[in-house]
């Protein structure tokens, strides 16, 4: 797993952090703090509810792998089908219109 998002008190961090790290000897988890508390996701408060938009990276190309590439033809399709499932199942209905 890459990354997560909780929103939890700050005083439960220690201890949230705690009981995930006992699961597993082989797992281990970790906090980050930005220094402008900001994280890679594009979060939107609105009317009480949690809304989430697509995030892209200041150093974001905008190149995904080329169609005439010698990759497997399944891997091309998933790259199209990742971005709709990304689209489709994580944005509000208000972000989905923008692509």
């Amino acid at each position: 797993m890459d990354d997560i998002l909780l929103a939890i008190l700050n005083n439960q961090i220690n201890e949230i952090l705690d009981r995930f790290n006992s699961y597993h000897d082989r797992l281990r988890f970790t906090v980050e703090h930005g220094d402008d508390k900001s994280i890679n996701v594009k979060i939107i408060l609105e009317d009480g509810y949690i809304e989430f938009d697509i995030y892209k990276k200041p150093t974001n190309s905008g190149r995904y792998l080329s169609y005439k590439s010698n990759h497997p033809m399944q891997h091309k399709r998933r790259i199209i089908i990742g971005q709709l499932d990304r689209i489709l199942f994580l944005l509000h209905s208000k972000s989905q219109k923008k692509y």
